[in-house]
């Protein structure tokens, strides 16, 4: 078996940009772990970029591959080629810089994914700071979104919402 490529570890860009249902991607990456599988679906038609790569968090778009790297791993998905993906790690999500954002990896075929990088201490204390505060303010349509999106996995309820 020929590796399409050694490298395992992308960014993702275009995190703080809405879902295709309109939801924040900040949204659905609060509620997201380390080791969450990954899904990439290529868009040949995308205005932007003939080689782009969408990543979808359960049912929920939260970015792209950066434009580079989609150009080298366009062709090896558009082959059929057989992945596993992940997110590696979340970055920021702390006060000193509150967006988040999202590194994945990709193993191909039978390759092992490396191990994923849970949050830090910082980052764990501050996703639960402003879930609680998610709770106490959001109303109406948008905080049942909210709820349903983030705090039943903060607080060990089991919901399928990714």
């Amino acid at each position: 078996m020929t590796v399409p490529t050694r490298r395992k570890i992308f960014d993702v860009v275009g995190e703080s940009f809405q879902t295709d249902a309109g939801l924040p991607r900040q949204s659905v990456l609060l509620a997201a772990e380390p080791g969450d599988p990954i899904r990439l679906e290529r868009e040949p038609s995308n205005p932007h970029d003939a080689n782009a790569i969408a990543v979808f968090l359960g049912k929920h778009d939260i970015g792209h591959i950066g434009r580079v790297d989609a150009k080298m791993l366009a062709p090896i998905l558009d082959r059929g080629t057989q992945y596993r993906a992940q997110v590696h790690r979340i970055k920021g999500c702390v006060p000193s810089a509150p967006s988040s954002g999202a590194v994945i990896a990709i193993a191909w075929e039978n390759q092992e994914l490396p191990a994923p990088i849970p949050r830090d201490d910082e980052q764990v204390q501050y996703r639960e700071e402003k879930v609680s505060t998610l709770k106490k303010s959001s109303t109406g349509c948008f905080g049942l979104v909210l709820a349903m999106l983030i705090i039943p996995p903060m607080v060990g309820v089991v919901v399928n919402i990714l």
